[in-house]
C-alpha cells in the first residue's frame, strides 16, 4: 500500500465515522428535544386546567364566602335585638328571611365548604339561627312574656358561633389564598 492510498482510506474513516456521528447526535438531540418539547406541552396543558380549576374555586369562595359572613353577622344582630321585648314583627320576619338565605348559601356552596372544612360551624351557626328564628316566633304567637332566658342563652351561644364562623373564614388559607 502506497501512501496516498493509506491516507485516502483514513480520511474516508474518519468521514465516515464523522458523518454517522453527527447523524446520531442530530437523531438524538431532535429526539430529546421532540421529548422535551411533548412533555412541555403536556405540562402547560395540565398547568391550563389547574389554573382554570383555581379560578373557578376562588371565584365561588369570592361569591359566597363574604355573603356567608354576612348573613351570619346580620342574623346574630337581628338575633341581639329580639331578645328583650317589644318584639318587632318585621325584624321576626326579616331575621327570618336571612335564615333561610344563609341556609340557600350553605347548601349551594356545601362542597367548598366541606373542603375547607368550615361547613359544620356554618351549617351550625344557620341551625342556631333558624332555631331562634322559630323561637321568637314561637314566644309572639304564644304571647310568652318570660321566655327572654331562653332567647338570651340561645343568643349567647349564637354569638359564640358567629365568632367562629368568622374566625374559620378569614383565617389565611381559608378566604385568602397566597
Amino acid at each position: 500500500m502506497d501512501l496516498s492510498a493509506a491516507l485516502q482510506a483514513v480520511l474516508t474513516s474518519v468521514g465516515v465515522s464523522a458523518a454517522v456521528t453527527f447523524l446520531i447526535q442530530t437523531y438524538f438531540s431532535k429526539r430529546l428535544e421532540h421529548n422535551f418539547a411533548r412533555r412541555l406541552e403536556a405540562y402547560k396543558a395540565e398547568l391550563a386546567i389547574q389554573i382554570q380549576s383555581e379560578h373557578g374555586i376562588v371565584t365561588r369562595r369570592l361569591e359566597a364566602y363574604p355573603k356567608i359572613v354576612e348573613l351570619c353577622y346580620r342574623t346574630r344582630n337581628m338575633a341581639r335585638d329580639l331578645t328583650a321585648p317589644p318584639y318587632s314583627n318585621a325584624l321576626v320576619q326579616e331575621m327570618q328571611a336571612r335564615a333561610r338565605e344563609l341556609e340557600d348559601y350553605v347548601f349551594r356552596f356545601r362542597i367548598d365548604l366541606e373542603a375547607d372544612g368550615v361547613f359544620v360551624i356554618v351549617h351550625r351557626h344557620k341551625n342556631l339561627a333558624l332555631n331562634f328564628a322559630r323561637m321568637i316566633t314561637e314566644i309572639i304567637a304564644n304571647n310568652v312574656s318570660d321566655a327572654t332566658v331562653n332567647l338570651n342563652d340561645l343568643y349567647s351561644t349564637l354569638e359564640d358561633s358567629y365568632q367562629q364562623v368568622v374566625g374559620r373564614l378569614s383565617e389565611e388559607g381559608i378566604y385568602h389564598r397566597q
